[in-house]
């Protein structure tokens, strides 16, 4: 063999010497960082941003205390958050904060308000909590790239399901800060036998708008036409905002899923009730 050859052969033989040392030390570092890893137990927390809104500044809170919670809004508070709820926006779900009621609060309030307006008649008001949904979300305005508003925006959507038992149903919207219904729909199966006049329609504005905490000190409207419906409303928040309630008391049906309904609402709006 050549001398040459004899040189070409040592140099291949040594760089294949090398990487196989290379190879086996690297191996070796990784084998013992790996079981000193895995030596160690623990948990590692990842931050992640919260799926609820951010608490209330400066309030105080207890937890798991039901009873703690702001019990009123001022008027000009509650004027921003009915013109956020009747704004254009994304609903987005979230849990409740510690200053919020929880699900099973929320729905008992909404069992509670049904049977404190006396729209739907004793002996019909049952409730089978296995058809009563609720959901907490906030409406979220473009713009905000998915960011939560303060707590006292957020609502619970609770609906009692209407079926053959009951012969009602209803919707509506919690304040989930103050835990006050600002919005209940009611839906009565046509052979419910109940009747109202303006004076009952009046009276029930005069009770929601003592519980929600509102002034007042305008005069009530009342309003009826030819389809026999009665609307009793009256301002607050210098007449940025009203109170409503509302029936047919002889009503015009509505057509839900292939059955005629009667309807009463009652709830708080932006929205002149006379436009």
């Amino acid at each position: 063999m050549s001398k040459q050859k004899i040189v070409t052969v040592a140099g291949i033989a040594l760089s294949f010497a090398i990487a196989i040392g290379g190879w086996a030390l690297t191996s070796t570092m990784i084998n013992r960082k790996s079981d000193a890893l895995l030596s160690v137990s623990g948990t590692t927390w990842i931050n992640a941003p919260d799926a609820r809104p951010v608490a209330i500044p400066g309030q105080s809170v207890i937890e798991d205390d039901p009873s703690n919670t702001i019990s009123m809004l001022t008027e000009r508070d509650m004027l921003s958050v009915l013109a956020n709820w009747e704004s254009p926006g994304r609903e987005r779900p979230h849990e409740p904060t510690a200053e919020q009621i929880n699900m099973e609060e929320a729905i008992a309030i909404g069992e509670e308000a049904l049977a404190y307006f006396n729209f739907i008649p004793a002996n019909q008001l049952t409730f089978d909590r296995t058809k009563t949904t609720a959901f907490l979300c906030q409406n979220i305005p473009s713009g905000r790239n998915g960011q939560f508003l303060d707590p006292i925006y957020s609502y619970w959507a609770v609906t009692f399901t209407i079926d053959g038992v009951s012969r009602w149903g209803a919707s509506m919207m919690i304040n989930a800060v103050t835990g006050q219904v600002w919005k209940i729909d009611i839906m009565l199966l046509p052979d419910v036998s109940i009747e109202f006049d303006a004076a009952d329609i009046e009276g029930t504005l005069i009770h929601f708008i003592e519980d929600i905490g509102i002034s007042g000190n305008e005069k009530i409207s009342i309003i009826t036409d030819s389809s026999s419906s009665i609307t009793a409303f009256v301002g607050f928040a210098d007449g940025g905002a009203y109170a409503v309630a509302e029936t047919q008391y002889n009503p015009l049906p509505i057509e839900q899923n292939g059955r005629t309904l009667l309807q009463a609402h009652i709830y708080l709006t932006t929205k002149n009730p006379q436009e």
